[in-house]
């Protein structure tokens, strides 16, 4: 029931995910979530759905900065979002919040840029896009926290405004509180939030990758986790 639990919790695109550099295209199934759980192999999830709404919003810190993190996550919480901070896998953090439901992508990112502007900083926001179409047709991918291999580690965990670790695994993944949709549509409204034009930024390029029956070689070592985070780029293309 927990990897469930974690797999509802970052769902987005059912069709594909991300790993090293790569998209591959097939349904990240409760078994791939559970091997990145164990460590056997990193994956990233597409936050926007083919009707452009995500489940969650992360605000990616890409420095050493736990006071940042701290303070995004306090803001965020002065809006009665409920916020969490992620220890990331190498020197930042990611701020995440998760949804009772499903939401147009548009709403949760002009409240993080609105998050940021209070506070004059600047990070990187997923999804990266208000919406995909067919120049961005899956948007950007994020590795998602509780990377076994990265968690013996105290990294890809959850975190207390103390910098103690709150959630490392599965099960712990219970205590995590849900923000109710609705609170982001007040937020938007006092605010007087709006979009002249919705942002569709092309997405990073990356490798898409059908997996078949009878796939290369480097494939399956990327299905099978070995190969770098990096490696392969060209190999696979």
């Amino acid at each position: 029931m927990s990897t469930k639990t974690f797999m509802h919790l970052f769902r987005g695109r059912t069709d594909c995910y991300g790993m090293n550099s790569i998209c591959l295209k097939e349904p990240p199934t409760q078994e791939i979530y559970n091997q990145h759980l164990k460590g056997d192999k990193r994956i990233g999830v597409y936050p926007i759905t083919q009707d452009n709404k995500t489940s969650w919003l992360s605000i990616d810190i890409d420095e050493p900065n736990f006071d940042m993190a701290l303070s995004i996550r306090d803001k965020a919480r002065h809006y009665k979002l409920h916020a969490y901070i992620e220890r990331s896998k190498s020197k930042g953090h990611h701020v995440w919040i998760f949804f009772d439901k499903p939401v147009e992508a548009v709403k949760p990112r002009m409240i993080a840029e609105l998050i940021l502007k209070e506070l004059e900083l600047k990070c990187e926001i997923f999804p990266k896009q208000d919406e995909i179409n067919e120049r961005a047709p899956y948007g950007n991918f994020i590795f998602l926290p509780l990377f076994g291999g990265d968690v013996k580690q105290g990294k890809t965990v959850f975190i207390n405004s103390a910098n103690q670790v709150i959630v490392k695994n599965d099960i712990d993944i219970e205590k995590i509180r849900l923000t109710e949709v609705t609170i982001l549509d007040e937020i938007i409204e006092v605010n007087n939030l709006s979009r002249d034009k919705r942002e569709i930024s092309p997405a990073e390029k990356v490798s898409t990758v059908s997996v078949l029956k009878g796939t290369l070689p480097c494939i399956e070592k990327i299905k099978e986790g070995n190969l770098k985070e990096g490696d392969g780029r060209n190999e696979c293309a």
